[in-house]
């Protein structure tokens, strides 16, 4: 059976209503998409592009994008909407594309389409986004459509997820394209221009450069052979053509034309900055399962096999390597020097191999990004690691939680090998004084607070999409109809603890070290501050639940009247869904205090009673003992008298 949602969902941003029974293929560049619905006829044609639960959305863009940009699926809001399965989804709103992808139907386009079509339009779009500070980073053949033959190309949305997440390898330059997909970052607007490049040669040609190659083939072709040449040989184009993509590929990012060149395109194909070949050397040297012939590819094939790096560098294999196969005494020197700090540790730990690959990797390649055993990531894409580590990967749970715990990311980006310190992003800087703190939840509390549109990863709470503490306090009285146990366990205190920020500690914090009933009274009045900060209500099954819960509380009253009357109170306070009433009202300190002090004054009284009933036991035994001496005194006297007579009788004549 589907969930059934508690309460009937708002339109998201106002207007737009989802459809999850019409699914659009091909609309979402690579993401599920839906038919969104507008009763304003003035907001045209937009679909609903649903939010994978381990990718988060580029919140920053989403913010940042107000008004509609020519020849890109602009977006117009975000929100909860309903899922096929029955529950929560959430998704994007974006223009709808205005024609089929430009990948459905393969065909050559001349060289002046390729200008006039793809070229100027899409460089003034990437102009747009960068007056705001943003990047698009899904430039690729099934992410772009095309309206009618002669028309301008449209950029496909870009803001669903984690920038360049599902961008092809053939796409990315090769140091975004080695890391993670969720952990490639924004990037620069020059690797727009890298992947516009690689789009109007694929255009160019209608097809595929490197089709049948793998990520890492491209990757190791791109960095030995150089960008353009790497997916560019072979194939015949014209002079213009060759110039122009040439420095839209080039290695270095300044090296590229900026947007605003391109819309000048013989200027921009004027604009091509020489740059040297790496050195290579005539003698290979094996790392793994590759043979490398220059420092940039080196450095890819240390990432890739951490283990035999580690043990070419130590040997001194590599540094011999650099000296005489391809003249390099300087980084040569600089890798001995790392060797032998490595070697002359009297305590290293467990890292030390991989700080060691880390900093030799940076020497010999500085635009590589950090590698971190066998994982590569941006500064800026740790969010994105964050959410797929926490909820899927375990590996990558602790490559995170030693980036964060020992300063890896921030020492590298301090001690950069190019010579430039770069500052620590804040989000970052956040997140790992978190996990530094110790606290058992660190890692968690991190990611909510990295990913703010992603939900409560809950295991009970699946089928929802609980992104604040409202949500999670109506998820909570859905399940307070069949909760036994408690229902703010640890995960769903850190997600507490991120959303409401570090001020709100208070809240929960209380819960870390109680038990039994009193563990029962803390979270009812942890759920009660919720409720009225973010007022929230009315919770009427939570509220049958607290109440359950505080029947402990209830019982330690001590007048069986005030017990009574306010079991029959809760009851009628559930009903109407309001925790606080009910709290106040088992917790209130003035009545509390009045039952004490009657319990004691019927307690004193009750002492006072039995002490008389005593007294009088006492005072009943002493009269008893008089009465049995005084009737002893009157019986001898009697006797004593008559005893007398006798004798007197006897004596008389």
């Amino acid at each position: 059976m589907p969930p059934t949602l508690s309460t009937a969902l708002p339109p998201i941003a106002g207007r737009f209503t989802v459809d999850p029974t019409k699914p659009l293929p091909d609309a979402g560049g690579g993401l599920p998409a839906f038919l969104a619905a507008s009763p304003n006829a003035a907001d045209g044609g937009h679909i609903a592009i649903a939010v994978a639960r381990d990718a988060s959305p580029r919140l920053d863009a989403l913010h940042r994008i107000r008004d509609h940009i020519d020849n890109l699926m602009t977006p117009s809001g975000h929100g909860l909407g309903p899922a096929a399965d029955g529950g929560e989804a959430y998704y994007i709103i974006c223009t709808a594309p205005p024609g089929p992808l430009v990948s459905a139907v393969p065909q050559r386009w001349s060289e002046k389409a390729l200008v006039e079509q793809v070229l100027k339009p899409t460089a003034r779009t990437l102009l747009t986004l960068q007056s705001m500070r943003l990047t698009h980073r899904a430039i690729r053949p099934d992410n772009v459509f095309l309206e009618a033959p002669g028309q301008p190309i449209t950029l496909g949305a870009a803001w669903t997820g984690p920038p360049a997440m599902l961008q092809p390898a053939l796409f990315e330059t090769p140091y975004s394209a080695m890391c993670a997909p969720v952990a490639r970052g924004e990037g620069v607007i020059a690797d727009d221009v890298y992947a516009l490049g690689v789009l109007m040669l694929c255009l160019a040609i209608g097809k595929s450069p490197c089709a049948g190659m793998t990520d890492d083939e491209i990757i190791r072709a791109k960095l030995e052979y150089g960008s353009f040449v790497a997916v560019s040989r072979g194939l015949r184009m014209p002079g213009f053509l060759t110039d122009l993509l040439s420095g839209m590929l080039a290695e270095d990012p300044d090296h590229r034309p900026s947007p605003q060149l391109l819309l000048d395109p013989n200027a921009a194909r004027a604009r091509r900055v020489a740059s040297s070949p790496p050195r290579r050397s005539h003698d290979p040297l094996t790392i793994g399962d590759m043979q490398v012939f220059d420092a940039r590819t080196l450095a890819f094939a240390m990432f890739r096999s951490e283990r035999r790096a580690v043990q070419a560098l130590r040997n001194g294999a590599i540094s011999d390597w650099l000296r005489r196969g391809l003249g390099n005494a300087g980084v040569a020197q600089q890798i001995e020097e790392l060797a032998r700090r490595r070697r002359s540790e009297t305590r290293p730990d467990i890292r030390s191999d991989a700080k060691l690959v880390m900093w030799a990797i940076a020497v010999l390649d500085p635009r590589m990004p950090l590698c971190w055993r066998g994982l590569a990531v941006r500064p800026d894409g740790m969010e994105g690691l964050m959410a797929v580590a926490v909820q899927q990967d375990v590996r990558a749970v602790s490559i995170v939680y030693e980036i964060f715990a020992h300063d890896v990311l921030s020492v590298w980006l301090a001690r950069g090998a190019d010579g430039r310190t770069r500052p620590v992003p804040p989000a970052v800087t956040l997140c790992q004084s978190l996990v530094q703190s110790g606290l058992p939840d660190g890692m968690l509390r991190a990611f909510y607070l990295m990913n703010p549109l992603l939900p409560c990863a809950d295991p009970a709470l699946a089928d929802r999409w609980v992104i604040d503490v409202p949500a999670l306090l109506r998820a909570l009285d859905d399940l307070a109809a069949t909760a036994k146990e408690a229902l703010i366990n640890d995960g769903i205190a850190a997600f507490i603890a991120a959303r409401c920020h570090n001020e709100w500690d208070r809240l929960f914090d209380p819960l870390l070290d109680q038990t039994g009933a009193d563990l029962w009274q803390a979270e009812a009045k942890t759920l009660r501050q919720l409720q009225a900060i973010y007022r929230v209500g009315p919770l009427p099954q939570l509220a049958a639940w607290v109440v359950r819960r505080l029947r402990p509380g209830v019982e330690s009253w001590r007048n069986r009247t005030t017990r009574q009357e306010m079991a029959a109170r809760l009851q009628d306070l559930a009903r109407a869904g309001d925790l606080r009433p009910m709290i106040d009202l088992v917790f209130d300190r003035e009545r509390r205090q009045a039952d004490e002090d009657g319990a004691r004054s019927a307690i004193d009284e009750v002492a006072g009673i039995d002490a008389e009933l005593a007294a009088i036991a006492d005072n009943n035994l002493l009269r008893s003992r008089g009465m049995r001496h005084s009737s002893t005194t009157m019986v001898g006297g009697l006797g004593l008298s008559l005893l007398i007579v006798h004798l007197l009788g006897a004596v008389a004549p």
